[in-house]
């Protein structure tokens, strides 16, 4: 790189910031994703693991096999599970006392 592209490049990628993190994070990540190299996730999330602050917490899943886009049926399904997970415990609580329809909606 070029010195201002390299710096530029370097005040842009999430592993510069990773230590920062402030809330929890899901990382799910396949092992033979060629558009994210697996290569670069391993630093990522071990930069991100050491924030400290109190709201920071990394949750790291791999799927050996799956690319970029999880096409098996089993890791779909397991993704899916994953983050219906990580957002019921991480978001806080819908309120349906204001939409009295609102366990129609749910999830």
């Amino acid at each position: 790189y070029e010195a201002r592209v390299k710096e530029r490049a370097r005040r842009a990628s999430p592993i510069t910031h990773a230590s920062n993190l402030r809330t929890p994070l899901l990382v799910l990540h396949g092992e033979a994703d060629i558009d994210v190299p697996f290569v670069q996730i391993g630093p990522f999330v071990e930069a991100a693991r050491k924030s400290k602050h109190a709201g920071a917490a990394v949750t790291f899943v791999t799927y050996p096999g799956e690319g970029h886009g999880m096409s098996g049926t089993a890791a779909q399904k397991d993704v899916l599970q994953k983050i219906k997970d990580f957002l019921r415990i991480n978001l806080k609580p819908w309120d349906f006392t204001d939409n009295p329809h609102g366990e129609l909606t749910s999830y």
